[in-house]
């Protein structure tokens, strides 16, 4: 799954300005079934500084609530889960010391 978050290299300047954010989702379409109307989400994408953000059910992360802290998990926390993954060899169930 973390395949899925990293960033697109084939995306060239010009291009919306931001990649992370938060929002509340406003309307979703007939068949989406995991979010709600003013369902707190995080997502990344590129144009997350504009006002309004169209996102398919899979970019729309559910939040519990609408908290600044849940930024930082998307990037820096998934580039952390990443390093230790890859450069650290970290495997489920292992412990550091």
């Amino acid at each position: 799954m973390l395949n899925f978050y990293r960033y697109d290299p084939t995306v060239k300047p010009p291009f919306p300005c931001g990649f992370e954010g938060l929002g509340e989702v406003v309307k979703t379409g007939a068949n989406v079934k995991s979010i709600s109307p003013h369902q707190p989400v995080a997502y990344m994408k590129n144009g997350s500084f504009s006002e309004y953000v169209v996102l398919s059910e899979r970019e729309a992360i559910p939040l519990p609530n609408m908290k600044k802290e849940y930024l930082s998990l998307l990037v820096s926390g998934l580039t952390a889960g990443i390093s230790l993954e890859k450069v650290g060899e970290m495997k489920q169930g292992l412990w550091a010391v």
